[in-house]
């Protein structure tokens, strides 16, 4: 695999999911990453309008 990595085993991705089931926030900790988060956003018909990812992303 080109390009493939490793999750460490200290990192861990917690997902938080709203009453209907759709993730609405996806973080990133134990890593070099620590502290990114992505938050998700829904329209009334469940479809997905908008993405926002926050903190610093190390490659």
């Amino acid at each position: 695999m080109l390009g493939a990595t490793s999750a460490s085993a200290e990192e861990t991705f917690p997902y938080t999911y709203e009453a209907q089931g759709r993730v609405i926030k996806v973080e990133r900790s134990g890593d070099a990453n620590d502290g990114e988060q992505v938050d998700y956003e829904y329209d009334d018909a469940g479809n997905r309008t908008h993405v926002e990812a926050t903190g610093e992303a190390t490659p």
